[in-house]
């Protein structure tokens, strides 16, 4: 089917947008079927990441971070900011975070909230190590009215831009992630707590903002996890990891996945 052909519902296709980055910098194409290349998306790239309707998209190089239109290619913004090393755009792209290697030089917050239309500084943190299987570190609901960040034994939730400022605060001894639900609510609240001294791990689902524990989930051979929510909040998939496979049969370390309904009435392992 050709770009902007049409279904037989006579819905528009609209071409896929897709980026590379390699040593010899990004490039972006759109496509398939018919792949070509887009020059305005060209040159030396730290990182990239596109928002999650994909209509805008930023790029990342040493000194600032550039914000486009990714269908046009138009220069939305550009936030002076060196270092970047990891970006993450929320829900409906109203803000971006990002995260640099801090410095002896640079002892300044590493962790920054962003606005897209202004390039105004929103938040800001001190995070002194990046944990991919944290990433994002400040989580937002779907709507963005909600966003969460970790803490030592808490999860500390903010409302609207008031990013940093404590609305809710969900204690849990030993949380390592969280997630939020998607949809309309109401919001709901995963937290992983890791195996220790022979305890299991556990993933623990309370309603927002009672912070009424729903139930909880408990497994072993899970050291860290990704907390995977469906479209409406109805339901989350923990997919489990381990680094090693104690029983030898890989050398990738053990997977799991489990499944629990939004209001914790219904569990099952599937793995």
């Amino acid at each position: 089917m050709e770009e902007g052909s049409t279904t037989p519902s006579s819905t528009p296709v609209p071409p896929l947008k897709f980026s590379t980055r390699s040593k010899a910098g990004i490039k972006s194409y759109f496509g398939p079927p018919n792949i070509r290349q887009d020059s305005n998306f060209e040159g030396a790239s730290v990182a990239f990441q596109y928002s999650l309707d994909g209509s805008v998209f930023a790029v990342v190089d040493a000194e600032a971070m550039y914000i486009h239109d990714s269908a046009s290619g138009t220069l939305l913004q550009k936030i002076s900011q060196a270092r970047v090393a990891n970006l993450h755009f929320s829900p409906k792209h109203t803000y971006v975070l990002t995260w640099h290697r801090p410095t002896q030089e640079d002892p300044q917050d590493n962790l920054i909230v962003w606005e897209v239309s202004t390039g105004a500084k929103i938040a800001s943190f001190t995070s002194k190590n990046f944990l991919p299987e944290q990433w994002p570190s400040i989580k937002w609901s779907s709507d963005e009215i909600i966003s969460g960040k970790m803490v030592t034994n808490e999860i500390h939730l903010f409302t609207g831009k008031d990013i940093g400022k404590v609305a809710h605060k969900l204690k849990l001894a030993g949380v390592a992630n969280f997630g939020l639900s998607s949809g309309e609510g109401p919001l709901k609240i995963a937290a992983f707590v890791p195996e220790k001294k022979g305890a299991p791990a556990s993933v623990k689902l309370y309603k927002f903002p009672s912070m009424e524990l729903l139930c909880t989930k408990s497994f072993y051979k899970a050291q860290d996890v990704n907390i995977l929510w469906n479209s409406t909040g109805t339901a989350v998939l923990i997919q489990t990891h381990t680094d090693v496979d104690k029983s030898g049969k890989s050398y990738y370390g053990e997977s799991g996945l489990h499944f629990l309904s939004g209001d914790g009435k219904s569990q099952l392992t599937c793995l």
